[in-house]
């Protein structure tokens, strides 16, 4: 399901003209598992498999990720 919302998020940016999107997942490797309270913001495989990489670490477990979603003129 999160997939899926992700991937119509990043579509409807991509037919809004595109941009840099930033994602604020959870760190799931090395790590113990976690109760899904704390995936509420998506695991950070997730989003990599949508392209984006890590920019800074927030908090012990949390990355902001950064991606640049090209407009549908550019594809």
């Amino acid at each position: 399901m999160a997939r899926a919302a992700v991937a119509a998020a990043l579509e409807e940016i991509r037919k809004a003209g595109g941009g840099v999107v930033e994602a604020y997942p959870e760190q799931l490797a090395d790590r113990k598992p976690q109760r899904g309270a704390y995936l509420h913001t998506g695991p950070e495989e997730l989003y990599a498999g949508f392209g984006f990489v890590r920019d800074r670490r927030v908090a012990k477990w949390r990355w902001v990720m950064r991606a640049e979603i090209r407009s549908r003129q550019d594809l």
